[in-house]
């Protein structure tokens, strides 16, 4: 008898240890298909492919779980990523509209991360997901809270052209976008079958303090903010033409029982002051460089160059061919690496 009822606490201890998630939950609408996994607190999205029965393509990466796009909250100097903790499982259940998270990683906040699937064109059917985090204060006093978000990003990939908006033709090297300066309203990534949008401001979303686009290691740091550099390529010594974006928004005071709260939207919906991919048929341009300058001025002269014409490019991309702005990318890289003793 005492064998039988240790055996029990064993096994309670063990299923004590287990962490208990629950199961994924599926939204299906239109041509869209997002799925939440609470085993990881991220989520994947699918589009309806063009052929095959009931098969879905993914508009952003979707290995592991989708795990390499992700949300982290900053209260005060502390940054918590949104995922499982040992003996805080993440909770995903149905709402009236979509579906939710419920984060409660710490007795300092709360978390819902609540998904819809929206029309935001009016075409009787939804292409665009609706996203609200709302992060309650439950930590007794007011405090200040921050919200990023990590989207690792793929159809423009293979395209040469990485991303583009309504005001910059081309993005095919790292970038740092300034909505409360610059004038991009949209941020598009696409290939020849599809687009996938982020809308920066209008239609009710939350304007981002910044995005940074670069490779995604560079942007999936445990610091708050990446180390950016303009004009440095999308690849590193371990991934090549890896683009991600790196979503910021304002830190905000939040008194106690008070809620910050961040709204998105994306998807493969179309906007009509959008425009297409740019055309990249244009005639070869040899435009070569000495990578081996001899004196420091030299190097900065030559850095300054390449930038400008970089610049050039993204203004006109017709002008010049991806093996081009691919040979600018990687001889600025070598430069920037460069220090050349006085």
């Amino acid at each position: 008898m005492k064998h039988i009822r240790r055996l029990g606490l064993v096994l309670a201890i063990i299923c004590m240890a287990i962490p208990l998630f629950s199961e994924p939950v599926e939204l299906i609408g239109g041509n869209l298909k997002l799925v939440l996994h609470p085993k990881t607190g991220t989520f994947c999205l699918y589009h309806i492919a063009d052929t095959g029965k009931n098969r879905y393509e993914p508009l952003i990466e979707d290995r592991n779980f989708g795990t390499t796009s992700w949300l982290s909250v900053q209260i005060n100097d502390s940054v918590f990523k949104l995922a499982p903790r040992t003996g805080k499982p993440v909770e995903a259940v149905r709402t009236a509209n979509g579906a939710m998270f419920k984060f409660l990683l710490t007795d300092d906040f709360y978390i819902e991360q609540e998904f819809s699937l929206v029309d935001p064109e009016n075409r009787g059917f939804p292409t665009a997901v609706a996203m609200e985090v709302r992060v309650e204060n439950t930590s007794g006093t007011a405090a200040d809270f921050a919200l990023k978000g990590l989207f690792d990003t793929m159809l423009g990939e293979t395209q040469g052209i990485h991303f583009y908006t309504d005001t910059r033709n081309r993005i095919s090297a790292e970038e740092r976008i300034i909505p409360g300066a610059d004038r991009d309203s949209v941020l598009i990534t696409g290939n020849e079958q599809q687009n996938f949008v982020f809308q920066l401001r209008d239609g009710g979303v939350t304007v981002p303090s910044a995005l940074y686009i670069a490779n995604w290691e560079r942007l999936n740091t445990l610091s708050w903010l990446p180390d950016f550099l303009p004009g440095r390529s999308f690849n590193t010594l371990y991934s090549v033409q890896d683009s991600a974006v790196l979503f910021v928004w304002p830190t905000k005071n939040i008194t106690a029982n008070a809620l910050y709260t961040v709204r998105m939207l994306f998807g493969p919906y179309r906007i009509q002051d959008a425009p297409s991919a740019p055309d990249l048929d244009a005639g070869d341009i040899v435009w070569s460089l000495d990578p081996s300058p001899k004196t420091e001025d030299e190097r900065l002269s030559l850095i300054e160059q390449i930038l400008a014409r970089i610049d050039q490019i993204e203004l006109d991309p017709s002008i010049a061919t991806d093996e081009e702005l691919d040979y600018l990318n990687r001889t600025l890289d070598s430069l920037l690496e460069q220090r050349i003793p006085e």
